[in-house]
């Protein structure tokens, strides 16, 4: 309603020319009538008319009336209407009535009135009646605006009694002392000098009046001072006219009196105009006013209630639609205004615009100067209004029209020296007026709040949702600490709704473990003004605690006052226990509890200043497990991991409380004895190893493990913790090599051999693509026929320094580093290739052994990969024959099993090499697709002398025979052997007595003969 009543101001009122025209032409009118009378000679009616006292009466009556109404008017309604001037107006001509009845009753004919009735009497009257009509007519023209309403509802009795008394002093002069006031009238001569003089001032005073009303209506254009001053100049003529007659009764006298009533119509007229039509037409207009601000403000309510219900498309043509309605227009559009203020563009239109008279184009911006002048909106910053018809240069622009623009009126919204749209409407059956102007500034306005509204809302929105649908917390408080608002993620952190923390102080949270130090800061930070961020450990609703990283940081409004504070939670309970969890995996083993390797090197080198600043000995022991990798591979990992937390219980025990013990990696553990000899320490470390070997049931099973243990000495074989730890590491493979299960202290010579291992791993690398690496083949025989069916290929390395290098010692270390997955896979290819190119050569059809290792077996992909190989040498894969060992079929036996059934699938045969050796299971065997077992070498050394070997042997081939398997016995030398395997009922043999492993040329000969 403010900004309609800021809008809406009040409008002045104005008449029609026409009407102001009509005036005027009576008032030219008169004038030509007077200028006639002067010029024209007097008639002879002009001497005098019969019966005149009827008709003066009759006259005279008229003007009495006409004064009478003039008073009634002005004093009814100033009650309701107090009007100064009008009052003024209304009390003077009251007198003038009053006098004027007397003045009748004076005239010759006439009763007499207290004195006898005459011309003398009653021109004394008359002039009286003229003289105070005059001085109220000065009076109102000249008053002061300031002074308009200076007689209010009181004083007017006040001004209502002093022209009575006024009024009866006159008549009490004029009755009583006649004879005192000079001659007017002499019968017979006419009006005297005095009478026409007076007349002469009257036209002046009349005259000065009705210039002081022009001036007046000049300013102001209002009607009412045009009106008196008509009325003035007219009474002005009256006058002249009684400085022409000759006697009473003649035409000018009759004229002067028609001039007078004229003269009293016209301020009838205006005092009628001034204080009942112009009241009635504001009233009329402010009714008006009210029905259209009523109209407007239920518009603007309906657009108001529809503003969240709708998309801003069907608000926008409800708005067009209102507009349209508002302002009685056809057409209504909306145009969006760059921000560089050089172009425009089309936004919206009535969607209910015939199609014959506007399309929708405007897709796109238009440069200003390009438009007509209804952009002018723009340019000028104030409405464009046309009222006639448009030519291009005002329409230019606009949307495409079949029917001319009749009329058209735009309005700019202003952002401070911005305009953000032009509205428009156009083509209203009546001329557009300032209430139109005003209302579509109106509507232009709320659209603006409108889309403004809806832009900040959007942005609020997506404020909101992003608030609640953050992952964190997120906690808004008053300066006063009282929480405003929670989001989803704190409910869930916290467990307390919005309805329980809205309202409450942060510390309902508080576990009472945070440090106080951190509030300290919080609060210093924030009363300063900065943010803060810290940790909290916070209890929950239901008394559970939990960490949170929180970020606080205090919201200022635009003029920099404080009004918020907001907190950004993130609960890092489980992070804190990850890095509790990493400091103690960085710190311990996760599976023994022993120092790990990081800490055991900090340990180390702790140990080593000591000992240094001591100038003491410092023992350091490197503990293996001996053959726990077949046992971990054959039992699982689980038992293994028993084995290894009881090792490393009883070498903790055996070393006594307070001695430094590690595990160091697998199945190795180091400790550290300091200031102890090196008897004493290599009595209790074989104090160690006596215990390690005791007995133990894990799982029903009993085993007794051993282990070797190397040692080395500080400052006698390393000064730093690397070297030193090295030297009793290489002194643990040499208790290995020496038969395990016993200790060496560290000597110089063994570090050459550990330096020839590292120097193998690094060539053995490049020894593929340097041609290093070459295959052999040690041919199989069948035992029943002495045919050769096959051979095992077996890899060798021939390095240019060291020549041939044992595949005990390079093998391993392939393992180690991983180099046997390509390794293993280059085997396989040369193998399919070499059979390949036999076959074109004509050789009899044999098949080729070879082994993989744990690590190829166990790959995913295994099969897949063998499958590559073979379908690029496009061999067939009955020609190869996979060679796994008891281990590596045992370690996990489901997944051997499945590994094992695939390789047949695709054609290869399985043989299971070293069948005896390990921690076998017959039920696992007879589940498994295998096609030969291989008798280790073990049990056919001494075959031939040995019953124990016959009889484990001759087991091994007839379960084997049982479950559809052949047997080969490898590594058989002597005839003797050969023939016991024989009569046994082996199948098939190989080793030294038959063939030593023969390169591909050899082999080919030995085919061939």
């Amino acid at each position: 309603m403010g900004v309609i009543q800021t809008v809406l101001t009040k409008m002045p009122f104005t008449t029609s020319s026409a009407e102001l025209r009509n005036f005027a032409l009576g008032l030219s009118i008169l004038l030509i009538g007077l200028v006639l009378v002067v010029i024209l000679p007097a008639p002879d009616a002009a001497k005098g008319l019969s019966s005149y006292v009827p008709l003066h009466t009759i006259m005279e009556v008229m003007a009495i009336a006409v004064a009478a109404m003039v008073f009634g008017v002005s004093w009814a309604t100033h009650r309701f209407r107090p009007n100064g001037r009008a009052l003024v107006l209304g009390i003077g001509f009251l007198g003038v009535a009053l006098l004027d009845l007397t003045h009748t009753l004076s005239y010759v004919g006439m009763p007499d009135l207290v004195t006898p009735s005459g011309p003398e009497k009653a021109i004394n009257f008359w002039l009286a009646a003229r003289i105070t009509a005059g001085v109220a007519l000065i009076w109102v023209a000249f008053w002061p605006t300031r002074l308009a309403n200076w007689i209010g509802q009181r004083s007017q009795y006040w001004a209502l009694a002093i022209i009575l008394v006024l009024v009866g002093i006159v008549h009490y002069l004029l009755l009583v002392y006649p004879a005192a006031m000079p001659r007017t009238y002499i019968e017979g001569q006419g009006l005297t000098l005095f009478k026409i003089s007076i007349e002469y001032g009257l036209i002046a005073l009349y005259s000065a009046a009705g210039f002081g009303f022009f001036k007046r209506w000049y300013k102001k254009k209002e009607i009412s001072d045009s009106l008196l001053a008509i009325a003035s100049f007219t009474m002005a003529m009256s006058e002249f006219y009684f400085t022409l007659y000759a006697n009473v009764t003649d035409v000018y006298n009759v004229a002067g009196h028609i001039y007078k009533i004229i003269a009293f119509a016209f301020l009838y007229r205006a005092l009628f105009i001034e204080t009942i039509k112009h009241p009635y037409e504001s009233l009329q207009l402010s009714e008006n006013k009210i029905s259209f601000e009523n109209k407007l403000n239920a518009t603007l309510l309906e657009l108001q209630e529809r503003e969240n219900l709708e998309q801003e498309k069907d608000l926008l043509q409800r708005w067009l639609s209102n507009t349209k309605t508002l302002t009685y227009s056809p057409v209504a559009f909306i145009y969006v205004v760059h921000e560089e203020q050089n172009t425009v563009k089309m936004m919206a239109y009535s969607n209910d615009t015939p199609e014959t008279f506007l399309d929708s184009s405007g897709e796109s911006f238009i440069a200003i100067n390009e438009t007509g002048r209804w952009t002018d909106a723009l340019r000028q910053s104030q409405p464009f209004l046309r009222n006639e018809s448009l030519v291009n240069d005002d329409i230019r622009g606009l949307p495409k029209t079949n029917n001319a623009f009749n009329r058209l009126m735009t309005v700019p919204v202003l952002e401070g020296n911005y305009v953000k749209l032009i509205v428009g409407v156009a083509n209203k059956s009546e001329p557009y007026d300032e209430q139109g102007v005003k209302a579509l500034q109106v509507m232009a306005a709320t659209l603006w709040s409108m889309l403004k509204q809806s832009q900040k809302d959007a942005v609020i929105n997506r404020l909101s949702e992003t608030l609640e649908q953050s992952p964190h917390s997120i906690v808004i408080t008053d300066t006063a600490a009282s929480i405003q608002y929670v989001n989803k993620a704190f409910t869930r952190a916290s467990g307390y709704s919005a309805l329980e923390a809205v309202g409450q102080n942060p510390k309902i949270l508080q576990s009472g473990e945070t440090p106080h130090a951190n509030y300290e800061a919080l609060w210093n930070n924030l009363t300063s003004g900065q943010s803060w961020q810290g940790e909290f450990i916070n209890k929950k609703k239901n008394g559970q605690t939990y960490v949170e990283l929180v970020s606080i940081y205090p919201i200022r409004d635009r003029f920099g006052s404080l009004t918020h504070y907001v907190a950004h939670k993130v609960d890092i309970t489980q992070h804190k226990a990850a890095e509790k969890r990493i400091r103690d995996l960085s710190d311990f083993d996760a599976l023994t509890g022993l120092l790990n390797r990081k800490s055991f090197q900090e340990r180390l080198t702790l140990a080593i200043d000591q000992a240094a600043q001591s100038d003491s000995l410092l023992s350091l022991l490197w503990f293996n497990l001996d053959n726990f990798k077949a046992i971990n591979e054959t039992l699982g990992h689980a038992v293994g991991d028993e084995l290894l937390v009881e090792m490393a219980n009883r070498i903790v025990h055996g070393l006594g409380a307070g001695t430094t013990v590690a595990r160091h990696g697998g199945d190795t553990f180091v400790a550290l004895v300091p200031m102890e000899k090196q008897a004493l320490v290599a009595l209790k470390a074989r104090e160690i190893l006596n215990q390690i070997q005791s007995p133990l049931l894990i799982d029903g099973q009993h085993f007794a493990l051993s282990a070797s243990v190397g040692i080395s000495v500080y400052p006698n074989d390393a000064k730093v913790s690397g070297p030193l730890a090295s030297a009793a590491e290489i002194a643990m493979y040499r208790a290995k090599q020496e038969g395990r299960n016993g200790l060496r202290f560290f000597a110089p010579e063994m570090q050459e051999h550990t330096q020839r291992s590292l120097d193998l791993a690094v060539s053995l690398k490049g020894a593929q693509d340097r041609g290093e690496l070459f295959l052999v083949y040690q041919p199989q025989r069948r035992l029943a026929d002495k045919k050769t069916i096959g051979a095992e290929v077996l890899l060798r390395w021939q390095h240019p320094k060291w020549g041939l290098v044992s595949p005990t010692e390079f093998i391993p270390i392939a393992e180690q580093t991983g180099l046997i997955v390509p390794i293993g896979l280059w085997v396989l290819e040369q193998a399919a290739r070499q059979l390949r190119a036999w076959d074109v050569t004509g050789l009899p059809e044999i098949f080729l052994a070879v082994n993989v290792s744990t690590i190829q077996f166990s790959r995913p992909g295994f099969v897949e990969e063998l499958m590559k190989v073979m379908s690029r040498v496009n061999i067939s894969t009955k020609r190869i024959e996979i060679e796994i060992t008891e281990a590596v079929a045992l370690k996990n036996a489901e997944q051997a099993q499945a590994i094992i059934q695939r390789l047949h699938a695709a054609g290869f045969a399985v043989a299971l090499d070293d069948f005896g050796t390990g921690y076998s299971s017959l039920s696992y065997l007879k589940r498994y697709a295998i096609d030969r077992l291989k008798i280790d070498q073990s049990f056919v050394k001494d075959l031939a002398t040995s019953a124990s070997d016959q009889a484990i042997v001759n087991a091994i081939i007839h379960m084997a025979h049982s479950l559809n398997m052949k047997t080969i016995a490898e590594g058989v030398e002597t005839e003797a052997q050969a023939k016991r395997l024989q009569e046994l009922g082996c199948d098939e043999i190989q080793g030294y007595w038959f063939s030593e492993p023969l390169l591909n040329t050899v082999f080919e000969k030995m085919l061939r003969d």
